[in-house]
């Protein structure tokens, strides 16, 4: 990775105990993620669709990776990265 490149993960709609997920994520795996950019979202209400926020739309408009809570859990859960 190249020293210079920053990592930047930004969350939306998340609860206290899913932050706290982010940061083991964190800890775990961030120098195994080279994308520059990803938005973090809650879809525990229903599968699939994250709650509109502001964040959201800012990311879609500039093609950031959106990804579920539940694939940064995975991520966890397996030890390893998978595919989004």
């Amino acid at each position: 990775r190249d020293a210079n490149k920053s990592i930047v993960f930004s969350v939306t709609c998340l609860g206290r105990y899913q932050l706290d997920r982010v940061d083991e994520f964190l800890r775990k795996f961030s120098s195994c993620v080279t994308q520059t950019m990803h938005l973090i979202t809650n879809d525990d209400k229903h599968t699939l669709r994250s709650p509109l926020s502001i964040k959201l739309i800012e990311a879609i408009a500039n093609h950031y990776f959106c990804v579920s809570y539940r694939w940064l859990i995975d991520y966890i859960k397996y030890d390893r990265i998978v595919d989004k």
